[in-house]
């Protein structure tokens, strides 16, 4: 929990927000932190309105059988994020994948930029790494 760095033999740093105190305190305030940095909110639920919005898209242009996959992989996603389990996070990282192969194969997608941001959330987000823990 608390951060390696210590600067005094009784100071820590809260590994979230990197404020400085005793250890006892900063090890209560980490927990404090911790609850805030949980759960589905922040800049999670953008990624989230993003795939519902991505399924009903295919459904209503193209239904074929690799938007189906794509539609079940999504569907997928989306129940393991509110179930907060943790294979939301590798699920989310993939889902975000698609996009990118397929533009590479066929140049057709055109949030690619999108898609590259949210993966790199879904890795690096401390909400994320948080939430998805079951």
């Amino acid at each position: 929990m608390v951060n390696k760095k210590i600067k005094k033999k009784d100071e820590a740093e809260c590994e979230y927000c990197h404020i400085t105190g005793n250890s006892l305190d900063i090890l209560e305030h980490e927990k404090k932190c911790e609850k805030r940095y949980s759960g589905i909110g922040g800049w999670l639920i953008l990624p989230i309105i993003g795939l519902f919005f991505n399924i009903i898209s295919l459904l209503i242009i193209e239904l074929n059988i690799i938007s189906i996959l794509i539609i079940i992989l999504w569907g997928t996603t989306l129940y393991f994020i509110f179930q907060k389990r943790r294979i939301a996070r590798t699920l989310g990282i993939f889902s975000y994948a698609v996009p990118l192969l397929i533009f590479i194969f066929t140049e057709e997608y055109t949030s690619v930029l999108g898609s590259f941001i949210w993966m790199l959330y879904f890795i690096e987000s401390k909400r994320v790494k948080n939430t998805f823990i079951n």
